[in-house]
């Protein structure tokens, strides 16, 4: 790894820094399969079988699974040559710079990452933004915006059914890294198609090199992330302040599946498409003071109030089939179909702490919240309150030497929460042709066509 980093930006001088970094990885703890036995069951060799309980393997000639004259040989590293090495790479610069009032910091950072599987790669690209002004002696404010943009190729099916992993791990133990990587031919009509392949369980395992190229899921997502904060000090003991926030992704994911994928291929094939927008809002203002009543008695204490809205907008597009065949496209569906999901849930929030302080060992704390949220019937509202008292006794009573430390605290805390949404009531909407969830907080609804 090589890192070279320049001094910080200090007042009135601007500081860039520079990070490059590169990582190797591989596949780790893969399982150990014996080597003694080939194709078939029972001690009997079957070229057509997935499983390895056949005749000894000693380098006895035999025709393969493919029609091919073979040597009936173990294949130690079948398994293990289907990982590639996964490589990364991590760049990144930052700029800072600013004066005693004003300060900047820029970056961009880059990660390429290849996975270990063939054609899994990741591109992401991140800037960040943050500015910090301090107006005057009472008033300052914070901004921070952060842009990402990330690329997904080929990402690997996860899971036992028809998944590469589980595939390669279900492969018999005498054919060849180079006869599995023979998964398809051309048709008569220049179709591909998947060549014969031995499997333990034909209905949901298939050559794994067949769906790492021919099952191709591709994600990209568009995130902003930010705040923008105010503080302003009232008094010396008094301070206003008051906080935006934003969380906005877009997830677009296409999956294109070729003709003869079995357990996901539809005739011709099949795509899908997917949009997501997730939206997270949130603002919150919170007045915050302190306060000596006496020489030992100290109290803090905060007030304040949250708004948050978060919407999940998603469409789904499915061919259900294409009428060209491996044409990955919805002008070629066979029977399209479109879902879409949208919700929307609000919460009202406000709260009250107070923090006792005596001679600074002894601690109460407490709280109240109340919260208005939507997905409850009217009024919408529940209040949870908490409790906390805590003394350190080593520093109020002379205690054996034995011990150094000794503190106690006692505690109690109810927490409140609207619940999953959606919960209370469903009913189909016969005229609008759809399902159609209805809340007695009558603003959201789901709908799914």
């Amino acid at each position: 790894m090589l890192v070279i980093t320049t001094k910080k930006g200090r007042s009135d001088k601007i500081g860039v820094s520079l990070n490059s970094g590169v990582s190797m990885e591989s596949a780790f703890a893969l399982p150990f399969l014996q080597n003694t036995y080939g194709q078939g069951n029972g001690g009997k060799l079957s070229a057509t079988s997935g499983e390895s309980w056949g005749e000894k393997m000693t380098g006895q000639s035999y025709t393969n699974y493919l029609g091919n004259q073979s040597s009936y040989s173990a294949q130690p590293d079948n398994v293990r040559d289907f990982f590639r090495q996964g490589v990364s790479l991590n760049n990144s610069i930052g700029v800072t710079g600013g004066n005693d009032k004003m300060q900047t910091y820029l970056s961009y950072t880059s990660n390429l990452v290849q996975g270990i599987i063939d054609r899994n790669n990741l591109n992401r690209n991140t800037v960040n933004l943050r500015i910090s002004n301090q107006i005057n002696s009472r008033f300052s404010t914070d901004a921070k915006v952060t842009y990402i943009n990330q690329a997904i190729k080929s990402r690997p099916r996860s899971g036992e059914e028809n998944a590469p992993v589980s595939n390669i791990y279900n492969m018999a133990r005498n054919i060849s890294t180079a006869d599995a990587q023979n998964y398809e031919k051309l048709n008569n009509i220049g179709i591909a198609e998947p060549t014969p392949f031995p499997s333990t369980l034909s209905s949901i395992y298939q050559n794994p090199y067949w769906i790492t190229y021919n099952y191709i899921n591709n994600e990209n997502r568009d995130r902003v992330v930010g705040f923008l904060s105010a503080k302003y000090k009232l008094l010396d003991w008094l301070t206003l302040s008051g906080k935006a926030n934003l969380d906005k992704t877009i997830d677009k994911g296409e999956t294109s599946i070729y003709q003869g994928t079995i357990l996901y291929s539809r005739t011709g094939g099949d795509f899908q498409n997917s949009n997501i927008n997730v939206t997270e809002k949130w603002f919150d203002m919170m007045l915050e003071g302190n306060n000596s009543i006496s020489e030992q008695l100290k109290v803090n204490y905060r007030v304040g109030a949250i708004y948050q809205d978060s919407q999940y907008d998603a469409t789904n597009l499915s061919a259900n089939g294409l009428n060209v065949t491996n044409k990955f496209s919805m002008n070629f569906a066979s029977t399209p179909a479109i879902s879409s999901g949208f919700t929307q849930v609000q919460t009202q929030s406000v709260f009250g702490q107070t923090n006792f302080s005596f001679k600074d060992a002894i601690f109460l704390d407490l709280s109240l919240r109340n919260d208005w949220d939507s997905r409850l019937p009217a009024p919408h509202s529940f209040l949870y309150p908490s409790a906390g008292i805590s003394t350190v006794f080593s520093d109020l009573v002379k205690l054996p030497e034995s011990i150094t430390f000794l503190k106690g605290s006692l505690n109690y805390a109810q927490v409140g929460n609207g619940g999953r949404f959606g919960l209370l009531k469903s009913v189909y909407n016969y005229g609008a042709g759809c399902w159609q969830r209805f809340y007695k907080s009558a603003r959201h609804c789901h709908y799914q066509v």
